[in-house]
Order: C-alpha cells, then sequence, then structure tokens
C-alpha cells in the first residue's frame, strides 16, 4: 500500500530498494505525491553493493532501480572557428555515449567580449580576438572546445588589395571564390574546404568582375563581359552583383578553363598557377584565355 508511503524519507526509500542491496543517499522529493498505484519516476542518488555511488530512477509503483546511462565524453563539429563580427555560427556538440540518459549541455565563452555562445550553442561575434567556447555535459561535466577567432566584418583588405578566398566542394567538385571573410566562413561550416587565398584583387577598378549562379546546377561563374553576364541571365542565371574587381595594371593572370565533361556545378575554373593550368589542360580541360587579372 503506497497511500502512506512517504516519498521524501530516505527510509522508506530505502526499504522498496533494500533487495538489491544498495543504500539510498538522495532522492528528488515530487511537488505533488501520486495516487495509490501510480507509477512515478524520481532520480536518486544510491551507494550499490560494491560501495560505487550511482544515480539512477527508482520507479515507486514497480518498485526496481533503472540504471542510467553515463556520459563519457562529448565532442564538438569545430576545434577552431573564424568568423566576423555580427557573424552567428552554430556549434554542434555530440555527447558520448550517443544513448547517454541525460544529454543536457551548459555553454560557456572565455571572453564575452570577443565571442558570445547561447544555449543551444550558436556563437556571435561581438570583437576583434579570441575567446574559446566550452560545452560541459551535466552528466560527468565532461568538456569539449572550440577557438574562436573573430575578425573584422566584410573583407579582408592589405593596403590597396583585397584577398581572394578559394574554397572547393568536395561533393560536387565545384571551385568558388569570394572576397568575404565571412562568406568563407559559412562555406566551411556546410563542409566546403578552404584552401586559402588565390589571388589578391583591388579594391576598386575600372574593370568588374561579375558574379552569376545558375539555380539549377548550382554552379557560378564569373566573367569580365558584360555580353556574357547579360546572355546568362537571359538562359536564367541569377545576377549576384560584382564579386570583386581586375587589376587594370594586369599584374597577375588568372587563366580560365572549361571542363567538357563537367555535369552540373565545376565546369569552369580559374587560377594564377601555370602548372595547374597545364595539369587540367592534360586532363581534358580546355583553356579559354585569361579571365581577369589579379594585383602583384
Amino acid at each position: 500500500d503506497l497511500s502512506s508511503f512517504d516519498m521524501s524519507n530516505v527510509e522508506d526509500c530505502n526499504y522498496m530498494i533494500q533487495f538489491i542491496g544498495s543504500s539510498l543517499t538522495t532522492i528528488k522529493t515530487p511537488k505533488k505525491l501520486p495516487k495509490y498505484g501510480v507509477s512515478i519516476e524520481l532520480p536518486c542518488t544510491f551507494i550499490n553493493q560494491n560501495g560505487i555511488k550511482r544515480t539512477s530512477i527508482l520507479d515507486v509503483n514497480n518498485t526496481y532501480i533503472r540504471w542510467d546511462t553515463h556520459v563519457t565524453g562529448i565532442k564538438l563539429n569545430r576545434s577552431s572557428l573564424k568568423l566576423s563580427k555580427g557573424k552567428i555560427v552554430a556549434l554542434k556538440a555530440t555527447v558520448i555515449p550517443t544513448n547517454a540518459s541525460l544529454k543536457s549541455v551548459k555553454w560557456s565563452s572565455s571572453n564575452k567580449k570577443v565571442a558570445t555562445v547561447d544555449s543551444s550553442g550558436k556563437v556571435k561575434g561581438i570583437s576583434k580576438g579570441t575567446a574559446t567556447i566550452t560545452a560541459t555535459t551535466i552528466d560527468g561535466s565532461k568538456k569539449a572546445t572550440c577557438k574562436v577567432t573573430v575578425t573584422d566584418s566584410g573583407s579582408t583588405p592589405t593596403g590597396k588589395s583585397v584577398a581572394m578566398y578559394r574554397l572547393y566542394n568536395p561533393n560536387s567538385g565545384e571551385h568558388f571564390y569570394t572576397s568575404s571573410a565571412s562568406e568563407r566562413d559559412d562555406l566551411e561550416m556546410c563542409g566546403w574546404d578552404y584552401e586559402g587565398v588565390a589571388w589578391k584583387a583591388p579594391q576598386k577598378s575600372k574593370t568588374p568582375v561579375y558574379r552569376l549562379y545558375n539555380p539549377n546546377s548550382g554552379d557560378h561563374h564569373y566573367t569580365t563581359s558584360v555580353n556574357e553576364k547579360d546572355n546568362l541571365i537571359y538562359v536564367g542565371w541569377d545576377y549576384e552583383g560584382i564579386g570583386w574587381y581586375s587589376d587594370d595594371n594586369k599584374g597577375v593572370p588568372l587563366y580560365r578553363l572549361y571542363n567538357p565533361n563537367a555535369r552540373g556545378a565545376g565546369s569552369h575554373h580559374y587560377t594564377t598557377s601555370k602548372s595547374e593550368k597545364n595539369i587540367l589542360v592534360n586532363d581534358g580541360w580546355k583553356y579559354e584565355g585569361i579571365a581577369w587579372y589579379g594585383m602583384k
């Protein structure tokens, strides 16, 4: 008869689990006692027959201890992260094992003046600098960290030049080029491989490089030709504006190549490297000439 059972009384609770030879030390008392015959699960801590402290669940109605699966570790999807001021990027925590009973995680930042993180793992760049984001499991206090570097927003100019970032999509085979540090970081988070600075473009010139996107194939195209830009728009490409500028002094040529075997994204490639150009030509790519120029 549970009608007189006192779940706030350790002796009463111990009486229910004494058959397994364990000694209950703490139990979370419910706000409202259940009616007789109603099952209720109460978190409790006890010392088992081997003298080991365990946290489990006491089922009052069925009078048994359900062993919990405890957390043994935690990992993040990123060990380091670069983002610009004002940008928000989500980190993902994976608790080990995946069938752990309590997977709750607490997030914290070592320097909230540089980067903040909310309860779901979303990191926001506040000011230039570095900070460490830590995810801590509630069960076991296991920790995983990510070093965050916050940069100035937008492009990264060096003197009168702008760094042009090159990325590669291992799924589609496309190479992508951008002057935006935040766009670069977003693509990295989506699984693109960052391949470094491909060249340096002038902050401004008389020769813009137009950027277009094919919504059907997912391909990007870059050109200094107004006619080519207009023709692509006519056949359904999206015009995304001026991507960067070509060096009017014709410092470093960017070679343009076309893959006649490509189906979808990655049909064109641009490089400052003669050796890369020659390798692609030997592999069947068509050399289409100089696309634009970077700065020396």
